[in-house]
């Protein structure tokens, strides 16, 4: 794809992100570094407790400012999930994390 046509993809990406509850990235491009989908911008729009799981975070990640093995929660409440083999370790945790801040207790 062209620089353009990435730039066209990210934007409407974006878009849905921005509406989402839950995101999960998987991209991974083997022998290079993961794409970067969703940056920064994107993040800030998210809704306050939106939870994102990056799965690509071993190859550098597919969110910007993803840091393998690091649990980022943003000044407006916006997890961002990036461990190694995360379906595993932490998924259920981040499941119940999630549900607490969509369901009244």
């Amino acid at each position: 794809m062209t620089p353009e046509q990435l730039e066209i993809q990210r934007t409407e990406q974006g878009k849905i992100c921005a509406q989402s509850d839950a995101v999960i990235t998987t991209a991974k491009l083997f022998g290079r570094p993961a794409p970067i989908l969703i940056k920064a911008d994107v993040i800030a729009q998210m809704k306050h407790g939106s939870v994102i799981v990056d799965l690509a975070a071993d190859t550098g990640g597919n969110v910007e400012g993803t840091v393998l093995g690091e649990e980022k929660v943003t000044d407006n409440g916006r997890s961002r999930l990036s461990e190694p083999e995360i379906s595993k370790a932490r998924f259920p945790s981040m499941l119940r994390r999630f549900s607490d801040r969509i369901l009244p207790t």
